[in-house]
């Protein structure tokens, strides 16, 4: 039963929401049509009365009561539902005791009434349909003339079912709205969640590769200075060359890092793919001295996953060629063709085995591109021989990916 009782809470929120943000309007107004036209039909048979002007005042009084407090209906049936009905059942009964032997108000109000309970939620909801239907009958007994009774009951029981039909099918469609609309501020609450929590891992990222890189480098490149201070004070200036030398490094490779991790930062930015690859290569160049020519004729955006790869690829294959191929000038030719980006990197080093180098020491990073590549689902080449430079290309599948 909890279960049970965790959906009636549910839908009663759904149904107070829905009332807040006047969702039934549109139920109320097809509604006030129907009593109008109610109105009608029994200003129509008063017409062949004695006492028309009479009949028509009070009808026009009784219905337009009814259709007061139905407009009223949503925040009534909030707080007094009881109350509601009965003066609802109360101004039906009055109006039909004026009808005479047909009275048309009990074929077309209580229907009414009856239809608003499919709105209501809970247990409370089977004692107003009893209730309803306990004043539609002693009404009708009480009012209807036993000789009519049958082609009343011909006329009332199909228009109630039919309004019944209408009311549960239009109450379904309100609440999968409401269910809908509470959805969509759900999912836009988890994005915005989503949001602060991807600026909040960033930023400890972002901390981190500082960390590693800027500060580690720093707090060493101090000890280094104040260790050459201490030697060149003890007149040792060998040594403190030495030291001077190895900080000139350690600031380089600082350099580099700081680079690395600035084209990291970068590569989640609107800048495009074609415009990260420039600024690598630029700062390739700038870091080993190492020449570049580079042509990009790729002319389209891609995804961001393969952006952010491609990359980290690309810079592998650079810095590889930095450590071992002794080069000095590296080409790159970015392409599409048959739904794939091609990237070719070739320079012009000492060249090497490729089958008898890959996985040993100071060759990891060419594993690393193989594995970077086969997760894109793409493919690997690597040609090289001792003597004759290096070329990697790398084709990578775009139709499909995120």
């Amino acid at each position: 039963m909890p279960n049970q009782d965790n959906l009636i809470n549910e839908l009663e929120s759904n149904y107070k929401y829905s009332v807040e943000n006047n969702n039934l309007v549109a139920a109320r107004i097809p509604g006030l049509f129907f009593i109008l036209m109610s109105l009608a039909v029994a200003c129509a048979m008063e017409i062949h009365g004695s006492s028309v002007h009479v009949g028509i005042l009070i009808y026009t009084i009784l219905f337009g009561l009814f259709a007061v407090l139905y407009w009223y209906s949503n925040k009534l049936l909030l707080k007094r539902a009881w109350l509601y009905f009965i003066i609802q059942g109360s101004l039906v009964y009055i109006s039909g005791i004026f009808m005479g032997i047909y009275p048309v108000s009990l074929i077309t109000l209580y229907p009414l009434l009856l239809s608003q309970t499919m709105g209501m939620i809970g247990q409370r909801k089977r004692y107003y349909v009893i209730f309803i239907l306990l004043l539609f009958c002693s009404s009708s007994l009480v009012l209807v003339d036993m000789d009519i009774i049958v082609s009343y009951s011909a006329v009332a029981i199909p228009n109630m079912i039919v309004l019944i039909a209408y009311a549960r099918i239009f109450f379904n469609q309100v609440n999968a709205k409401i269910r809908s609309e509470r959805l969509v501020e759900e999912l836009e609450e988890a994005y915005k969640q989503v949001q602060r929590l991807t600026l909040h891992n960033e930023r400890q990222r972002m901390a981190r590769d500082l960390h590693d890189t800027l500060a580690q480098g720093l707090v060493g490149l101090k000890m280094q200075l104040d260790a050459t201070k201490g030697y060149l004070s003890l007149g040792n200036t060998d040594k403190a060359t030495e030291l001077i030398d190895t900080a000139i490094t350690r600031v380089s490779e600082s350099l580099a890092e700081a680079r690395r991790v600035i084209d990291d930062i970068r590569s989640h930015t609107n800048i495009s793919f074609s415009q990260q690859v420039e600024d690598q290569m630029n700062n390739f160049e700038m870091t080993t001295g190492i020449q570049y020519v580079l042509e990009d004729r790729l002319n389209e955006e891609i995804s961001t996953s393969i952006a952010e790869q491609s990359l980290r690829i690309l810079s592998e294959c650079l810095t590889n060629t930095a450590k071992h191929a002794n080069a000095n000038t590296v080409w790159v030719h970015i392409y599409k063709e048959k739904n794939a980006m091609n990237m070719e990197i070739k320079d012009d080093g000492i060249g090497f085995q490729a089958m008898n180098k890959l996985g040993r020491k100071g060759h990891y990073g060419l594993l690393g591109i193989q594995e970077r590549v086969r997760n894109l689902d793409g493919d690997i080449r690597i040609i090289s021989k001792e003597g004759t430079g290096t070329e990697i290309i790398i084709t990578i599948p775009l139709e499909g990916a995120l």
